[in-house]
């Protein structure tokens, strides 16, 4: 985490530091407590946005960008209740989407 976070100082406009920090948010939360974790999927969230938002051809931004969005999309009610409880108002999720990121993440690359 400490060289993407140097690399995203070093050049904020680059794509893949952006990209590569949300990998690794997401490796590293199996070693965090539960409210960690719920904060930790929206700052994995806003790394791949990021990532997208600098480099809109970036596949692989846009095919994580999609899987967060699916995954988000399968947290029921319950689940959702208790992020916002700890976290406040969670943003919306749609499989519509996922659908629009993992799709242009396909068109990017075809084969």
């Amino acid at each position: 985490l400490l060289a993407t976070e140097r690399a995203m100082r070093a050049d904020p406009r680059c794509s893949m530091a952006a990209l590569w920090k949300g990998i690794l948010l997401v490796k590293s939360v199996k070693f965090v407590p539960l409210k960690e974790k719920m904060k930790q999927a929206l700052a994995v969230r806003d790394m791949f946005q990021k990532a997208v938002e600098l480099d809109p051809s970036n596949a692989l931004a846009n095919h994580s960008l999609g899987l967060w969005y699916f995954h988000a999309c399968g947290i029921n009610w319950v689940q959702r209740k208790v992020a916002a409880m700890v976290l406040g108002p969670l943003p919306e999720v749609s499989y519509e989407d996922a659908l629009k990121y993992l799709s242009k993440a396909g068109e990017l690359t075809p084969n």
